[in-house]
């Protein structure tokens, strides 16, 4: 009877003389639930609609182009998020024009953001001058344009480094963050330097634990006994510091850390727990060897990841056992995920067997699926190469299929000649979405055998993503 009445209730606008046909339109139009992609299916289908609307009369670089050149802010600020997704980068230069003179603050984060993600040099005179006016600037751009700097290594003069200094002292965290990242990552700063940074008046929990972190990039054994002495004689790490303090003691490598270490791993908090987990990676003895296998053990699902993520790293295939139990079985989600990748990265032939198993099984979990789907494109190529031609096959006709989009996906990211069989097999999918992954990936692996291809999907009557993404795929094939 509520289906009825919200038909009747929907069918009160509809004119009398369309009949039938209207009453058929206007069920389907409220009732049929609308197409479900990914996310990234939603952007490329929109931007394609545009297209579509508005037919290019010069070719899409030259359009952007000149919104970079002669575009209102707002349009020039829209713009370039999309130019640094497609890594637009013949583009550099006229976004670094724009960064050097455009003083509108959201055109300014843009720009910069784009210049930090592609690694651009050349916008380093605008980001110290930024940097200088900080006091005028919002700290997000700051923070921004520090990343930026620090990104492309440029070398801070002294009176910049007096000003990363000064903003690690102040409101709010990220800013002070991004500014001790990069002091830290300057050329001329030494680990007393950092020492100093730490011991600074007015320096806030989150900036010393900063400073810890980069203490433990760093590597460098002359800090153990600072850091050491943070924790002081407590038995076990209480304060947020301390357990910076055990993550950076482990980074060190100095094996005197050992017993500190295993000392939290009786610790009541899980938090810290986890953090004497993780700060075994460094350090490859019986004891240490035997308290990580204790951990995958651990009560806490946190401890487990951090004890997973560590024997991926550290490569202790004997913990294999107990990581493809965790699969099958462990009850919390995260941690059969992080098996999953420690499996791979393990790169056992029994591992694999049991990924590629459950890679082929329509039945198993879909995100699992989509995980094995892209550690194997990734990890094991050639020994998944028929497990996954096999999976593409089986859902080819499955509409939105999740786990055809996980390959796709990391084939169109990947550099390898011997995904030319997988490129093949997407660029001839029905699906435009599918063809685009392949075209991506012809384009990264260099694969020119599909050049032919290419051209033809660059003519009138494809799907204007297509047309744009072969375009872009023979441009980097260096055959446009």
């Amino acid at each position: 009877m509520v289906f009825v009445r919200t038909l009747q209730s929907s069918l009160r606008f509809v004119r009398p003389v369309t009949g039938g046909i209207a009453c058929v339109l206007v069920v389907a139009s409220v009732f049929l639930p609308p197409p479900v992609f990914g996310q990234e299916a939603r952007e490329e289908t929109e931007e394609a609609r545009q297209e579509e609307a508005a037919p290019p009369t010069i070719s899409q670089a030259e359009e952007w182009r000149e919104t970079l050149r002669f575009g209102i802010n707002s349009a020039v600020a829209e713009l370039i998020p999309t130019l640094a997704r497609n890594r637009e980068e013949e583009l550099a230069p006229e976004i670094l024009e724009v960064f050097a003179t455009n003083n509108d603050p959201a055109v300014l984060k843009s720009a910069v953001e784009y210049l930090r993600q592609l690694q651009v040099p050349g916008g380093e005179d605008r980001a110290f001058l930024l940097i200088q006016e900080y006091f005028d600037r919002s700290s997000d751009l700051t923070t921004q344009v520090l990343g930026y700097l620090r990104e492309i290594q440029a070398e801070p003069d002294e009176m910049t480094r007096d000003i990363l200094v000064e903003m690690s002292r102040m409101r709010p965290p990220s800013r002070a963050v991004a500014a001790i990242r990069y002091y830290a990552a300057a050329e001329k700063t030494t680990i007393e330097d950092l020492i100093d940074l730490y011991q600074e008046p007015g320096l806030s929990e989150d900036a010393q634990g900063q400073v810890l972190v980069e203490m433990g990039i760093r590597g460098d054994g002359r800090a153990f006994e600072f850091v050491a002495d943070i924790l002081g004689d407590d038995e076990e790490a209480t304060t947020v510091l301390q357990r910076f303090a055990i993550d950076t003691l482990g980074k060190l490598g100095d094996e005197r850390a050992i017993p500190i270490i295993l000392r939290q791993f009786s610790s009541p908090d899980s938090l810290t727990r986890a953090y004497a987990v993780n700060a075994l990676t460094n350090f490859d003895t019986p004891e240490t060897n035997q308290a990580l296998l204790a951990a995958l053990r651990d009560e806490f699902w946190r401890v487990r990841v951090a004890a997973l993520k560590t024997v991926a790293e550290r490569s202790m295939t004997e913990a294999l056992p107990a990581v493809l139990f965790m699969i099958r079985r462990d009850p919390e989600r995260p941690v059969r995920l992080e098996a999953l990748q420690t499996a791979a990265l393990l790169n056992e032939p029994r591992g694999w067997d049991l990924l590629l198993t459950r890679l082929k099984d329509p039945r198993g979990n879909e995100e699992e699926r989509s995980i094995i789907a892209d550690l194997a494109v990734r990890k094991n190529l050639q020994g998944s190469l028929e497990t996954l031609k096999e999976v593409i096959q089986e859902e080819w006709e499955r509409e939105n299929s999740r786990i055809l989009d996980s390959i796709g996906r990391s084939v169109s990211e990947g550099s390898d000649w011997d995904l030319a069989p997988l490129v093949e097999l997407l660029l001839n999918h029905p699906n435009p979405i599918i063809q685009v992954y392949g075209m991506r990936g012809v384009g990264e692996s260099g694969l020119r055998q599909f050049a032919d291809l290419l051209r033809e999907r660059q003519t009138e009557g494809n799907h204007p993503l297509v047309r744009r993404t072969a375009e872009r795929a023979l441009r980097n094939l260096g055959m446009d």
